[in-house]
């Protein structure tokens, strides 16, 4: 079977999240937050729009509190108690949102390891218009995956999902012909892993929804063992008449007396 490296390592994540944790802990203005730079950093890298037009409002935001402090400094006046409170409340709103986009953020970097991103005009449009497609090529069968991994709660489940992507990656870098003959094979796997999230999400009885979502998982799992079979035959198969290229290759130097 294939050995692929799963790109979950808890550290490699917390790496791409470190200016967030240190946005956190420099409560203090230096002069202004750190919180709207990160924004701003965070959009260029995922390519999210709403994300950058956030940042540089925070931004002016940031800097106009600045520019009050220093006209009130040396003052108690309303003005400055003002200022004092309006960036207390800066602080507090930037870090939080922050920390919600910490999710998307992550699924768009690991996105990005495997296809160049596109700029959208938020998360949530890019969703809708991701799911609203009919017709579904390599790409959104792809990425689709990664959205159903995102809505997935469980860590072992994600390595699952994670790993069909991968497989689906390898597989259209190598044979596009191929991979699109996958997508259509297994285009009920997209269906699959719908009806798993709305269990997984619904108000349904304890016991129903966990039987289910016990049954779907199943399935999936399934079909990860199936797809990686597919692929490692596919490459088994690409070997063999890849060594009896290279073998004839040598043969011809060894006639030619190019090699002893």
């Amino acid at each position: 079977m294939i050995k692929i490296k799963l790109q979950t390592n808890i550290w490699e994540r917390l790496k791409h999240l470190k200016w967030v944790v240190l946005s956190i802990f420099l409560f203090l203005p230096i002069p202004i937050h750190v919180y709207p730079l990160v924004m701003i950093g965070q959009a260029r890298k995922v390519k999210v729009r709403s994300w950058m037009w956030l940042g540089m409002i925070a931004l002016f935001a940031e800097l106009a509190l600045l520019g009050s402090f220093i006209v009130n400094f040396g003052t108690l006046s309303q003005a400055m108690l003002l200022t004092l409170g309006g960036s207390f409340v800066s602080y507090i709103v930037g870090n939080g949102l922050l920390l919600s986009w910490s999710r998307p953020y992550l699924q768009r970097m690991d996105m990005s390891a495997w296809q160049e991103l596109h700029w959208v005009p938020s998360i949530g449009s890019a969703n809708r218009l991701l799911l609203s497609t009919k017709e579904v090529d390599v790409n959104i069968f792809i990425n689709r995956l990664w959205y159903y991994k995102g809505r997935v709660k469980s860590v072992a489940f994600k390595r699952t999902i994670a790993r069909i992507i991968e497989l689906f990656n390898i597989l259209k870098t190598n044979d596009m012909m191929l991979a699109e003959r996958f997508v259509i094979r297994h285009e009920t796997l997209l269906h699959t892993l719908k009806k798993y999230c709305e269990l997984q999400e619904s108000n349904l009885p304890d016991k129903f929804r966990k039987d289910n979502i016990a049954r779907l998982q199943h399935i999936i799992l399934q079909a990860e063992a199936a797809i990686e079979k597919e692929v490692t035959d596919f490459y088994e198969s690409s070997l063999i008449g890849f060594s009896a290229e290279t073998e004839a290759y040598m043969q011809s130097l060894r006639n030619r007396k190019l090699l002893k």
